[in-house]
């Protein structure tokens, strides 16, 4: 029992001195609204143009594959309203589920392309941004940096002392610079 009580004791020792020590060095934590980075760095404006270019590309021939489908389903109907056998139809109805196939695959495929397309172009910014973002909170002394809204725009941060918000820290650290607001009249 001794020895039990003993353990019991150290244990909360151990504990006590670690919430001191812990105590000793303050946690700091800076956040900053990484969409308003992303919208006011210059590079936005070509990736945004280079993916709707390549997304427009992609639905075009999309669209191409459905009007074709389109075309053949408008044949099938045709055929079967003039009275064709149900034998004279079976080789187009297996041509219009594997042209229904294809259109089905050809999308996926578009939203994958699209979607690495997006990594290829973000790719260095993000690193851009990160690497800035490391060296920044290494120079302002901050243990954890947050993003202060998620990806709809909703705010994360509730509350935080307006010195630990760092987004024209950032900004200023990419080269960016940030327009004033205009003055409003009285």
């Amino acid at each position: 029992m001794k020895k039990i009580t003993l353990i019991v004791c150290l244990a909360g020792a151990l504990l006590v001195s670690a919430g001191i020590n812990a105590q000793d060095k303050a946690f700091t934590v800076g956040y900053v609204n990484l969409e308003a980075v992303l919208a006011y760095m210059p590079e936005m404006r070509n990736v945004n143009t280079t993916l709707t270019t390549f997304q427009t590309k992609l639905e075009e021939d999309l669209q191409t594959r459905q009007n074709y489908l389109q075309t053949k389903y408008e044949e099938y109907v045709q055929l079967a309203n003039s009275g064709a056998t149900q034998e004279s139809l079976k080789p187009l109805e297996a041509e219009l589920q594997k042209l229904d196939e294809e259109v089905k695959r050809k999308a996926a495929e578009a939203e994958e392309k699209l979607m690495i397309k997006r990594q290829e172009l973000m790719g260095p910014i993000s690193d851009r941004i990160q690497a800035e973002l490391k060296a920044m909170a290494t120079e302002e002394g901050l243990d954890l940096v947050l993003n202060s809204v998620d990806g709809t725009g909703n705010s994360i941060v509730l509350f935080s002392a307006t010195e630990k918000e760092m987004t024209e820290v950032l900004l200023k650290r990419l080269g960016v610079e940030v327009p004033k607001p205009a003055e409003q009249p009285k």
